[in-house]
């Protein structure tokens, strides 16, 4: 049960502020229950399994916004790759934070995420267009800092979280 909780509120939190979303203050949040989760006691594949569908949840976000204008297929990847990519990286930072020293493992997922989010944006047609760093576009604050260290630095902090 615990496990659908965590879900369910990473999910309406990358729900609510990725994508187009305009509620940027819950993006800090967003990955906080399912890493909490990860860093617990459960079993791995529960821990997989939320992060998996949080990040689907979230990403029905575009996909409400844009089905209309997308391919099938298109719609299929964005549902689907980015929530496995970020079951890994959860999975990840799990191993890490039990394997490394305190400051290494905290900071394994936020740095292996903003490395895939990097990777998928210099492979993608579209650029950068997936980052959910775009969710912090309402904060000056954080405007500034990518004009200083890039868009990664604020996926990165927002990882961090």
């Amino acid at each position: 049960m615990i496990a659908i909780i965590c879900a369910a509120l990473s999910g309406a939190f990358f729900f609510l502020s990725g994508g187009v979303g305009e509620v940027w203050p819950v993006a800090w949040l967003a990955a906080a229950p399912v890493l909490w989760l990860a860093y617990g006691k459960e079993r791995g594949w529960r821990v997989a399994a939320a992060a998996f569908v949080a990040f689907a949840i979230g990403q029905m976000n575009l996909i409400l916004t844009y089905w209309s204008v997308l391919p099938f297929g298109t719609l299929a990847v964005i549902l689907f790759v980015p929530p496995i990519a970020f079951a890994l990286a959860v999975l990840f930072g799990r191993f890490a934070s039990r394997r490394l020293p305190p400051l290494t493992g905290a900071l394994a997922f936020p740095a292996l995420w903003t490395t895939m989010e990097y990777f998928a944006a210099i492979n993608s047609p579209d650029g950068t267009a997936g980052s959910f760093a775009y969710s912090q576009a309402g904060v000056p604050q954080m405007i500034q800092s990518a004009s200083l260290f890039g868009l990664a630095s604020i996926t990165f902090l927002l990882m961090l979280n």
